[in-house]
């Protein structure tokens, strides 16, 4: 999964919903200084009898 989604190209799409939620004003960047949607990283999980997930960081 983290190989199909670094094939997407989606900075500017990430770019643009920075600028329409306010992202530079969101807990996640005041409190945890994750200010950035493009450089974000996410893990993903898939272990046997339990639901698949996501996690961004």
């Amino acid at each position: 999964m983290e190989k199909a989604r670094s094939q997407m190209h989606l900075d500017e799409s990430y770019k643009l919903l920075e600028q329409i939620t306010h992202y530079q004003d969101s807990p996640s960047c005041k409190e945890k200084h994750q200010c950035s949607l493009i450089d974000a990283k996410d893990t993903f999980s898939a272990n046997y009898q339990q639901e698949p997930g996501v996690q961004g960081r």
